[in-house]
C-alpha cells in the first residue's frame, strides 16, 4: 500500500512540477533593439556631436550624390547647426522662390541620411541608416533618439516652407525614401 500511494505521489509532483514552470527558450537574447536608445541606460548628457564636422560631412555626402538641389542658396555658416547641451540638431535653409515642399523633403531627407552616416562615424553607439534591398532608405538610424530636430526652411521672400520642432524619438514627418543608385 506504501508503495502504491508513494509513487502516486511522485506521479503527481511531476505533472504538478511540469505544469507550474515556466517555459524559458535557452537560445534567447536580451539585445536592445537600436530603435529605443543607442545604447540601454546610457544618459543622453553622454552623447556630445561635432557639429561643425557634421555640417561638413552632409554638404560633402550632398554634393556627392550628384542630385541638383538648385533651389536651396548658399549659407557661408552652412545649413547645420547643434546643441549638445539641448541635445539640439537644427537645419536652417533659405530656398529659391518657387520651391516646393516635395522637393525640400528630398533634399531634407538625403540630409537627415547624412546626419545619420555622421553620427554613427562620430560615435558608435549610434547605428547608421538601414538601407533595404532595392537601395531605398528605410530611416535615418538612431541619432533623433538621443537628439531632437528643428527645420527651418524658407523661401528668400519669406514664405515659410518648414518650421517644425521634432522632439528626440517622435516620428520625423519626413519619410527617408531617398534612393541611392
Amino acid at each position: 500500500m506504501f508503495k502504491k500511494t508513494s509513487s502516486v505521489f511522485l506521479l503527481l509532483f511531476i505533472i504538478v512540477s511540469l505544469f507550474a514552470c515556466k517555459k524559458t527558450d535557452i537560445n534567447e537574447t536580451r539585445e536592445f533593439p537600436y530603435e529605443t536608445a543607442p545604447y540601454y541606460g546610457v544618459p543622453s548628457e553622454d552623447y556630445n556631436l561635432d557639429f561643425t564636422d557634421m555640417n561638413n560631412y552632409v554638404i560633402d555626402y550632398l554634393n556627392s550624390e550628384n542630385m541638383p538641389f538648385f533651389f536651396v542658396k548658399s549659407n557661408k555658416d552652412g545649413i547645420l547647426t547643434g546643441d549638445n547641451e539641448k541635445k539640439l540638431i537644427t537645419i536652417t535653409l533659405v530656398c529659391a522662390k518657387g520651391t516646393t515642399v516635395h522637393d525640400l523633403d528630398l533634399f531634407l531627407s538625403m540630409a537627415l541620411n547624412g546626419i545619420g552616416f555622421n553620427a554613427a562615424e562620430q560615435d558608435s553607439r549610434f547605428k547608421r541608416p538601414t538601407v533595404d534591398s532595392d537601395g531605398a532608405f528605410t530611416d535615418f538610424g538612431n541619432v533623433f533618439n538621443v537628439y531632437s530636430l528643428k527645420i527651418d526652411a524658407k523661401t528668400d521672400d519669406g514664405e515659410v516652407l518648414r518650421d517644425d520642432y521634432i522632439n528626440a524619438t517622435d516620428r520625423i514627418p519626413i519619410e527617408p525614401r531617398y534612393i541611392k543608385e
